[in-house]
């Protein structure tokens, strides 16, 4: 719709982010159409996603369950949103 802002990137945190705990995937494969980012969290870790949106100086961050223990991030190839790569799908279990 309009005024809708796209998703333009995504940080996980290990505890809330003004603790400035972010975190690096663990592992980045690279597809033909899609690159796949994947985050492993050990249970006794606090995991915030924060997400900022393409044109706004608004940052949203909020709490994954307490038993998240994986995210996958996948990332266009061909489309770029502020200079990221857009967010195709974000699965966090």
């Amino acid at each position: 719709g309009k005024g809708e802002h796209s998703l333009a990137a995504i940080t996980l945190f290990d505890g809330p982010p003004e603790q400035e705990a972010s975190l690096v995937y663990d592992s980045y494969i690279k597809g033909k159409t899609a690159d796949r980012a994947t985050w492993k969290f050990d249970p006794s870790q606090h995991i915030w996603i924060s997400c900022i949106y393409q044109g706004t100086e608004i940052t949203l961050a909020k709490p994954l369950s307490e038993k998240t223990t994986e995210c996958r991030v996948s990332y266009s190839r061909s489309i770029h949103i502020d200079g990221y790569q857009q967010i195709e799908q974000i699965d966090c279990k």
